[in-house]
């Protein structure tokens, strides 16, 4: 969805999509996800990664407290 790259440090932004078998089910879904690298050592390492699930959206009055 998005990158971008100095020298020293980098991200990506993108959606990540899987499919798994747990005790026989099967499902799938997508997160969310940030990932942010560095150079060390001459090469490129995740610094931080940070994954949220995709949910849909929601009407603002379902969240507002009265």
């Amino acid at each position: 969805m998005a990158a971008f790259a100095t020298a020293d440090l980098g991200y990506i932004v993108e959606v990540e999509r899987f499919t798994a078998t747990l005790d026989g089910k099967e499902g799938s879904g997508a997160l969310r996800v940030t990932t942010i690298f560095r150079v060390e050592d001459g090469g490129w390492r995740v610094a931080h990664r940070h994954a949220d699930p995709i949910t849909t959206p929601q009407a603002i009055e379902s969240i507002l407290q009265k």
